[in-house]
């Protein structure tokens, strides 16, 4: 007898159907699984024999052929054993075929017949919502994960036995309350108030929050640079529910334990600077898993000491920065994976840290600073909006700390901020670092005295076109924040002081 179960393979963050078919013919007891199956999948034999006999099942005696279609398709993963076992129990007659019609399932066994975690079940979810099924079958783990997708009946079991007993009789998994989307939120403890002075810090990450600029941060160590990057997420807006879901899609993909429920606060990565070009823009053979910067899609990409990092690592994020995607590119196949992350850097002046500091002495030299320097690109620092210098706090600064405004009143000025460019183009949250050449000469009107002073930064600042518009963009934000509609000459004064570490540091 033939059956029939469907399942799904991962291709990047996408899932895309994957019929199994089970037949068991006449023959030398065999159990032989094509449809260009990597190892992972080659094993489920031993784990499917092991699960149907420890389950209370008897073993199947014949010869039994598994296919997995479409055949092209590279199958991989150890999340086709539940649907090979089922579709092995309907073949073999011991469940009615009925109960694999219009079913999708997914999951690992174990050889005592328990169900494990896989990756990817919010991309199955979607697949299987979108292709009319009419349930998705899923281990317990991942049941919360995939009732997130409304429209679609999700049955999540513990063990083999369990999962038929919900074939016969299902309870579909409760959909998530609404109202629990809004309390999740990742708590970082980090506040502004806890940073002492760094006016132009604090001014220069208000106006990152507010357009959503990539922003580089150059200091001595110990002068609060990561408190600053650390405090970003929580300056902008919460996760809508449409960008949360695709932030768990991503981090579902990547990783096969799933999470509580949707969180509204956003991601905030931070590899350490050893990493490889591939952990950092995803890759890896011989299956690309999504890097940092996809895990810190709609969120903040950290990278503390930037020339550390290498040179050869820190120039593929220049493609991701203006595109907001990467596409990886192998022999046998070709995958996208969204990236639309906020850039957040931290670099000390020179290796020992304390160039250009009034206390502490330099011992590197122009020659090491310049070398140090060589590791971030022209092009890559071209990308970086705002050029921010940290400086390190006096004694006295230390020894008598001032009240500071705290991460609340800032959100409150940018909420304004926020509401006057979503009028200006009729949509929300829309960010003007994402701003065209086009658009932006829309949007942006000179006073006579800021154009005349734009003429004269570029001439001395020796500007590309792109860091022009830049330079635009960034003002614009500065307008926006002041609340107003034209850029007047002092917006886009204070617009340029975020670019002198282009004269400092290269």
């Amino acid at each position: 007898m033939l059956a029939r179960c469907t399942s799904a393979a991962i291709v990047g963050v996408d899932a895309c159907p994957v019929v199994v078919e089970a037949d068991l013919g006449p023959g030398l007891p065999a159990f032989q699984i094509v449809g260009l199956p990597d190892t992972a999948v080659q094993e489920s034999r031993e784990r499917i024999r092991s699960a149907l006999r420890n389950s209370g099942q008897r073993p199947l005696v014949s010869r039994l052929t598994v296919n997995l279609a479409p055949a092209a398709l590279r199958k991989q993963g150890p999340s086709f054993d539940l649907p090979m076992a089922l579709a092995l129990q309907a073949a073999a007659g011991r469940i009615p075929l009925t109960w694999l019609e219009g079913l999708w399932a997914t999951g690992e066994l174990g050889l005592d017949g328990s169900l494990r975690p896989v990756r990817g079940v919010l991309a199955m979810a979607e697949a299987a919502r979108a292709a009319g099924a009419r349930h998705l079958l899923v281990p317990k783990e991942n049941g919360a994960e995939a009732a997130q997708i409304d429209g679609l009946s999700v049955l999540a079991a513990a063990d083999l036995n369990e999962a038929q007993e919900q074939l016969n009789n299902p309870q579909p998994q409760p959909a998530p309350d609404p109202g629990c989307f809004s309390a999740m939120a990742d708590e970082f403890g980090f506040d502004l108030r806890d940073l002492q002075g760094q006016s132009h810090g604090r001014r220069a990450l208000e106006i990152a929050a507010a357009g959503g600029h990539h922003m580089l941060l150059v200091g001595p160590p110990g002068c609060g640079k990561s408190v600053l990057a650390r405090c970003l997420p929580d300056l902008l807006p919460p996760l809508s529910m449409e960008e949360a879901l695709a932030v768990r899609r991503v981090h579902s993909v990547a990783f096969a334990q799933p999470e509580a429920g949707l969180r509204n606060q956003r991601p905030f990565r931070a590899p350490h600077h050893s990493c490889t070009p591939a952990a950092l823009v995803g890759g890896g053979s011989p299956h690309p898993l999504p890097g940092e910067i996809s895990l810190a899609h709609h969120g903040v990409l950290f990278l503390d000491e930037l020339p550390e990092f290498g040179r050869h690592c820190l120039d593929h994020l220049r493609e991701p920065l203006e595109q907001g995607a990467i596409d990886i590119a192998r022999a046998g196949q070709r995958l996208r994976f969204p990236c639309q992350f906020q850039l957040v850097a931290a670099a000390n002046p020179c290796p020992c840290g304390w160039w250009g500091d009034p206390v502490h002495s330099c011992s590197c030299g122009d020659a090491v600073r310049r070398r140090y320097w060589r590791q971030v690109s022209g092009p890559l620092l071209d990308r970086i909006d705002l050029h921010v210098p940290v400086r390190r706090l006096s004694p006295m600064e230390v020894s008598r700390p001032v009240a500071a405004e705290t991460t609340a009143q800032v959100q409150q000025r940018l909420a304004i901020s926020r509401r006057n460019t979503s009028q200006r183009f009729g949509r929300q949250l829309f960010d003007n670092h994402l701003l065209d050449s086009r658009q932006l000469r829309l949007c942006s009107p000179l006073s006579n005295a800021a154009r005349q002073l734009l003429d004269r930064l570029a001439d001395r600042l020796g500007l590309s076109m792109r860091s022009l518009d830049r330079l635009m963009r960034v003002a614009r934000t500065i307008a926006d924040l002041a609340d107003s509609e034209r850029i007047e000459a002092e917006h886009l004064a204070e617009a340029a002081t975020y670019r002198s570490c282009d004269l400092d540091v290269t």
